[in-house]
């Protein structure tokens, strides 16, 4: 029954050579189509992650905040759903990073 279904296919397709073409053209196409959205789909999914993971925010904070502020103010942060870490850097800190960045002291200039 097997070798019979075969026959009369590959004598459909000698019959019909154009419709059998533009039929097989037209499902490739479709199927090329669709797992290249499925791949744009993937990459921007990913792109949207790597974004979100990437955004960091600055906060300066005045002198006069004490310890038990400062430790509100980093409880408050960190208790937000969107927020991965949070990271104080005193002003000495701060000042040494910005040396090691640029090579130049800017403490210098203000004295």
């Amino acid at each position: 029954m097997l070798i019979f279904w075969i026959k009369e296919a590959i004598k459909l397709i000698g019959r019909a050579k154009s419709s059998f073409f533009l039929s097989l053209v037209s499902t490739s196409v479709s199927v090329l189509l669709i797992t290249a959205s499925v791949m744009i789909i993937q990459l921007s999914d990913s792109l949207q992650n790597r974004l979100k993971e990437s955004v960091s925010i600055n906060i300066f904070l005045k002198d006069s905040v004490n310890d038990s502020e400062l430790l509100k103010i980093r409880k408050l942060i960190s208790g937000q759903v969107f927020v991965k870490s949070v990271l104080y850097i005193n002003k000495n800190q701060a000042a040494d990073n910005f040396v090691k960045e640029t090579g130049e002291d800017f403490r210098k200039l203000l004295v």
